[in-house]
């Protein structure tokens, strides 16, 4: 087997298809979870505030 796989997704993270689908499957059980009401509001805003910490740095890296 090929130890070579393709990277997708940002160029400073690359995402290979084996982490590209962990996160659709993960992102498809919190859909879920969100229209049953099983997700807390700290949770949620803690998604937020890390996700804008996230943002600006891929902000930053796509100018470089």
């Amino acid at each position: 087997m090929s130890l070579l796989e393709r990277g997708i997704g940002r160029p400073d993270v690359p995402l290979t298809v084996t982490d590209s689908i962990v996160l659709k499957v993960a992102a498809q059980r919190l859909t879920a979870r969100l229209g049953a009401e099983e997700v807390r509001e700290e949770d949620l805003l803690e998604a937020r505030r890390v996700h804008r910490i996230d943002w600006a740095q891929y902000e930053a890296a796509r100018i470089r």
